[in-house]
């Protein structure tokens, strides 16, 4: 029993001895920890002022310029209109001939094919602003009493309604790029409804008046009065045929304006053949078409002193022309006159005809200012234009160029006829794309350029 105590007591202290050194080794493994120091920060004293950190500035994105639209040149500039994605802010402007912005103005405008010859035109509730080539701003204030009616290269014309007791009025006011107004025309208290600008400064506003002579013009005829700013003139009560009665349109060409045709026929016709046009100071002429032309001629266009003209003998169709400086017609009687199409187009001196290919498809026949063949054959598309010695055909939207011998030149896809007035020899394309006559790119866009126009 003795021994078996000693045994027990023996084991216990050993185990006691063992619990003991694990301890000692643990904390021998076991790092101390280091306190934080926290540092306090030292509270200013009364009337101690402290400074604020700065707020960072943040780093302003890059522009990101978007072409959303863009039409063709006249006068040597052409509308775009563009966005700067880095903002979200959308801008119109225009460019040079180089591609080179000129000014622009943020916002959008009223039309943009109203935008030609590097002047602008924006609205903004019932203010408008026309914007001139060199960035000056005009205003104009309309009411519910003053309307906008026209405008256009420089030019704005409002109506004003005026009543009272006794009576009442329509007054119409013709601004010029001055902003400043160049004449005043009253309609009593008939209001217009059809007025137009017919470019190089020509108004047209009809009067609805009835004239002794409204039938002896062989066609349907309106009465007008014509205004031409650039000699502040005006011309009172004047026969204007209605379009596509002898006149395509009410649209002034290289500054002359073609406002009247008469055909041959009807029995109180007493102008047959009779064409009246008048330049852009209201100077007026009349030529005759002469009788072998046939009895129904129609005014087609002009371009650089050739009038074009087509009519009908012995039911087929032909093309003539009037040299305004020579005083001389001239038909075309070439080797193709039994095929002749129903589109022609007149630049530089020369003609284009479309004619009927035995395929079905149209094509184009060059000629001189004589009416004389120029091109060995014809060549694919109908007549678009002549511009810079250079024949162009369309196509649906594609646009081929030739030069006046008949090779081709380079052929140019997805283009917007309503963009496009073939000046500077550059096409605008629905891709924004501005090309020259052989396809190739004519200039990218430099947005980096240019005067900031402010409206308000």
């Amino acid at each position: 029993m003795k021994k078996l105590c000693a045994f027990a007591l023996s084991v216990a202290m050993l185990m006691s001895l063992a619990a003991c050194g694990g301890k000692d080794k643990e904390a021998e493994e076991t790092p101390l920890t280091t306190p934080e120091v926290v540092e306090a920060t030292p509270t200013p004293e009364a009337g101690e002022k402290t400074t604020p950190e700065p707020t960072p500035t943040p780093t302003p994105k890059p522009a990101e310029y978007q072409l959303n639209s863009a039409m063709g040149f006249r006068g040597g500039m052409a509308f775009i209109q563009f966005r700067d994605n880095s903002t979200g802010t959308s801008y119109s402007g225009m460019i040079d001939a180089k591609g080179k912005l000129q000014y622009y103005c943020e916002g959008y405008t009223i039309s943009e094919q109203d935008n030609s010859n590097g002047y602008m035109y924006t609205r903004d509730g019932n203010t408008i602003y026309m914007v001139t080539p060199k960035g000056k701003v005009n205003t104009y204030e309309l009411s519910d009493n003053v309307q906008l009616m026209l405008y256009g290269e420089g030019y704005v014309v409002t109506q004003e309604y005026k009543s009272g007791f006794d009576a009442v009025e329509y007054v119409y006011h013709i601004y010029g790029e001055d902003g400043k107004e160049q004449s005043t025309y009253s309609s009593g208290s008939d209001r217009l409804y059809n007025m137009y600008y017919a470019r190089d400064g020509i108004f047209l506003f009809m009067n609805n008046h009835q004239l002794e002579d409204q039938n002896t013009y062989g066609s349907s005829v309106s009465c007008a009065d014509i205004y031409c700013a650039q000699s502040n003139t005006w011309l009172k009560d004047q026969a204007v045929s209605y379009t596509g009665s002898g006149i395509p349109d009410y649209r002034s060409r290289d500054g002359l304006l073609m406002f009247r045709g008469s055909h041959r026929n009807g029995s109180q016709n007493t102008h047959p053949g009779e064409f009246a046009y008048l330049d852009a100071k209201g100077k007026v002429e009349i030529i005759t078409v002469p009788e072998e032309y046939g009895t129904s001629p129609a005014y087609i266009g002009h371009a650089d002193g050739i009038m074009l003209f087509q009519g009908a003998v012995d039911n087929t169709r032909i093309f003539f022309r009037y040299d305004v400086k020579a005083g001389t017609w001239a038909k075309y009687e070439g080797k193709y006159a039994d095929k002749v199409g129903s589109t022609a187009v007149t630049g530089e001196g020369y003609v284009a005809i479309s004619l009927q290919g035995a395929d079905g498809k149209t094509y184009s026949m060059l000629l001189d200012g004589d009416m004389k063949d120029l091109l060995d054959a014809p060549v694919l598309g109908t007549p678009y234009g002549v511009a810079g010695d250079v024949l162009y055909t369309m196509d649906s939207s594609t646009v081929r160029t030739y030069s006046k011998k008949g090779k081709q030149l380079g052929e140019i896809t997805n283009v917007n006829n309503y963009s496009n007035w073939l000046e500077e020899e550059i096409l605008v394309t629905s891709k924004r794309e501005f090309l020259k006559n052989d396809g190739t790119p004519a200039f990218e866009v430099n947005f980096d350029s240019g005067k900031l126009v402010t409206l308000k």
